[in-house]
């Protein structure tokens, strides 16, 4: 009988410590899931952007990245720390904040409603926000493409005393006694206020509140079960804590400082997964979201795009970065990145080769972050980075 005790106890602290490991050791698990899921080409792309993936998490890489190519999925894994504090991991699962990638789900509620005839991009926004200063000369067209000369809200911001909930009438009430930067459709510059105006446009247009018109129209459709709008009171399963470097030791990291997403609205404040955002994409893909010619107009370049979130400093080949509607457009390319105190995230489609790489994470500045991962991960998929 002891001798079955200690047999029984062997095996399951086997069983309970291999898979610890698993789940905490990303080349092991996705080895073994990508093998097992994956062959010929595939597997050994899957191979070689996991040794890349380990490379970065070992310098400080915190967060989950998923790459797919052709409809399939070659990596889906987390990497460091959800929170810190208590050890719990990063996994595909974790919702991460990502920030202005809101900005094309935010896009994609506009075009339906123009689909649904409830309004039209070429809409003044007098329509809806008759006494909003120069509502008469801006249409939800510039806004879209961040052309209407807005100022930005959150220029100046002061994330430390932004703890209080406001609502979406107060927040575009910041940006009404600020001047227009240049006439409306003549230049661009990127403008968060734009997107929270939108998002009041569609709560009049929709009858409905934001978040509420999302969820019916965009993540139930797409299966998007895991993206919802971030609140602190509420309780969310698998939320990422947010982290930063203490500039007083560069080697030491701190919580970062905590913000009511409500001042971001529809232009930053969601938080989703690595695998919802890749439903969003393949929903795109399929049709499930937008008609084809919806999807062409919100992926046309518009305005050439010059400021932070532009493809060059992703540095990739010389070309004209432009901007669509939520969308930062390069030949094949349709790409949006999202900052916030405490996290990064980058999505990225290749429409011709069908291949999408999402990168999520919740501790910067860190030595590598999603901007170098993508460099190597974009020369791995074009075939520019032998395996090493």
């Amino acid at each position: 009988m002891n001798l079955f005790k200690r047999s029984f106890a062997l095996l399951l602290a086997v069983l309970v410590g291999g898979s610890i490991i698993f789940y905490l050791v990303p080349t092991l698990r996705c080895f073994v899931v990508q093998r097992l899921g994956l062959g010929g080409e595939n597997a050994r792309l899957a191979c070689r952007l996991n040794a890349c993936l380990d490379g970065h998490a070992k310098r400080g890489f915190s967060g989950a990245v998923l790459v797919a190519k052709d409809g399939r999925i070659l990596v889906n894994c987390g990497y460091g720390m959800a929170n810190y504090e208590h050890d719990v991991p990063n996994t595909p699962k974790t919702k991460f904040r990502i920030a202005s990638i809101t900005k094309p789900i935010t896009a994609v509620a506009i075009m339906q409603l123009q689909e649904q005839g409830t309004l039209r991009v070429d809409d003044l926004l007098s329509k809806y926000l008759p006494d909003y200063p120069n509502a008469d000369r801006i249409t939800i067209h510039h806004l879209l493409t961040h052309t209407s000369g807005m100022p930005d809200h959150l220029a100046g911001f002061d994330y430390a005393v932004r703890a209080r909930a406001v609502s979406t009438d107060e927040l575009i009430g910041l940006s009404k006694d600020k001047v227009l930067r240049s006439e409306p459709g003549q230049t661009y510059a990127y403008s968060n206020a734009g997107y929270a105006l939108l998002t009041r446009i569609i709560e009049i247009a929709s009858g409905q509140s934001y978040e509420a018109f999302l969820q019916e129209h965009i993540f139930r459709p797409a299966g998007m079960h895991d993206t919802l709008f971030d609140r602190h009171d509420r309780i969310i399963k698998d939320r990422a804590a947010n982290y930063v470097f203490s500039p007083d030791h560069q080697k030491d990291f701190a919580n970062a400082v905590w913000t009511e997403m409500s001042w971001i609205s529809g232009a930053g404040g969601l938080l989703s997964t690595t695998e919802d955002l890749y439903r969003f994409d393949r929903a795109l893909k399929a049709g499930t979201l937008l008609s084809p010619d919806s999807c062409k107009v919100m992926g046309t370049p518009h305005t050439e795009a010059k400021g932070p979130f532009t493809l060059a400093r992703h540095n990739m080949e010389p070309g004209h970065d432009c901007y669509g509607y939520g969308l930062m457009v390069r030949d094949q390319l349709q790409v949006h990145e999202g900052a916030w105190p405490g996290s990064r995230a980058l999505f990225l489609r290749n429409l011709v080769d069908d291949w999408c790489v999402i990168v999520l994470t919740n501790k910067v500045p860190s030595v590598t972050g999603p901007v170098p991962l993508f460099v190597d991960l974009n020369a791995i998929l074009s075939g520019g980075m032998q395996e090493r």
